[in-house]
């Protein structure tokens, strides 16, 4: 299950990966790709915030001993 939430960390990865490499690019098609991919690595961004306080979330309940009742 803890693999689940690695997943969205690996596309933010090959993201910045290939927007390093197309910064030395200067033509246009260039510079269109590397707006596509700041976009997809925004959005891989906010998937892996999602996943980790979806991971706090469950972690907290599981950890969180019941309140006793007197």
């Amino acid at each position: 299950m803890g693999l689940f939430y690695i997943i969205p960390l690996v596309p933010s990865i090959s993201v910045i990966a290939a927007s390093m490499m197309l910064l030395a690019g200067r033509s246009l098609g260039h510079r269109i790709l590397l707006v596509l991919l700041v976009k997809a690595l925004y959005v891989a961004l906010v998937l892996l915030l999602f996943s980790l306080a979806l991971v706090v979330l469950l972690f907290l309940q599981q950890t969180t001993p019941e309140s006793p009742l007197f």
